[in-house]
């Protein structure tokens, strides 16, 4: 099958118990096939109707849905959470789902060109099984709830025209949380094991006025934002973006570094353990920031 087909996921296990806090359900999708995206469908009661199955709104699933794991045996090439998810796809700019559906993407339907987009499908050949790990909070007893999946998937290869060489691209995700202190601040722990393209920097009180991304010594990314310089949602509407903002015009909840505005695959930091990279932050207060790296690797072991 050369073309894309829907395939509904059956094998999975069971939902937890009503009332369950951070229950587990996995989902097993078959291996074998170039995977594209999967779309979560959520069935909620509704107020008024709650043993009713509806599709559950945004803020259900947020709500619900505390933590996406996607493994290959024992590895893990994504770890997010679902209110991650739409704050990402929004800011993006990727197209709204209807209430109940949340959509997963490997492949990038933004992206620059046609071929970008497919090589960042993950080529499954050779891999038996991808684990969907879904840790979920369960509405109590009765109000109804329910999440299955269906994926889109082809059977083409990830290599050139000539069939000789692997072009594919994963993009992995990680994430981490880490107390960033008062004032202008050095952070030497962001990952330096692959290249990445976009570092989120997620924060429940105020954002940093100015992020700094020096790479042995040379700034490679620099942006401020302030009530007089609202310098980073300028940059994103730039670009095409949709960032969330407040009165002053100042981003909130997220600092998105995106080193690939255009979507262009190949834009990406090149890093390697042996390079010295640094996050400079200057911000008024001390406060916990959780981290989200996109790393591009060639499969799954890489």
């Amino acid at each position: 099958m050369s073309f894309r087909q829907q395939l509904i996921l059956t094998n999975m296990s069971s939902l937890p118990s009503p009332g369950t806090v951070g229950g587990k359900r996995t989902i097993f999708h078959p291996g074998n096939v170039r995977l594209h995206d999967f779309t979560l469908y959520f069935t909620q009661g509704q107020t008024g109707a709650l043993s009713t199955p509806k599709p559950a709104t945004k803020g259900q699933i947020a709500a619900a849905l505390e933590r996406v794991e996607l493994k290959v045996g024992t590895t893990t090439i994504r770890d997010f959470t679902a209110a991650q998810l739409i704050a990402r796809q929004n800011i993006l700019g990727y197209a709204s789902t209807p209430d109940g559906a949340l959509i997963v993407r490997m492949s990038n339907p933004l992206a620059a060109t046609v071929i970008g987009e497919e090589m960042t499908s993950w080529d499954l050949r050779g891999i038996p099984e991808l684990q969907i790990v879904l840790t979920l909070n369960v509405p109590a007893t009765g109000t109804h709830f329910d999440v299955s999946a269906i994926s889109s998937v082809d059977s083409v290869a990830n290599t050139n025209s000539g069939g000789s060489r692997y072009i594919g691209r994963f993009i992995r995700e990680s994430r981490w949380t880490d107390i960033i202190g008062e004032g202008r601040k050095s952070y030497f722990l962001i990952p330096r094991t692959r290249p990445f393209s976009r570092l989120w920097l997620f924060a429940e009180d105020d954002l940093p006025t100015r992020v700094i991304l020096r790479v042995n010594g040379i700034d490679v990314y620099d942006v401020s934002q302030t009530a007089e310089k609202p310098e980073l949602a300028m940059q994103l509407i730039n670009y095409g973006k949709n960032p969330p903002v407040d009165n002053n015009g100042n981003v909130v909840g997220v600092w998105p570094i995106i080193l690939n505005p255009n979507e262009v695959v190949d834009d990406r930091l090149d890093i390697t353990p042996a390079d010295t990279l640094e996050l400079i932050t200057e911000r008024p207060g001390s406060g916990q920031i959780e981290f989200l790296i996109e790393q591009q690797t060639p499969g799954v072991a890489a």
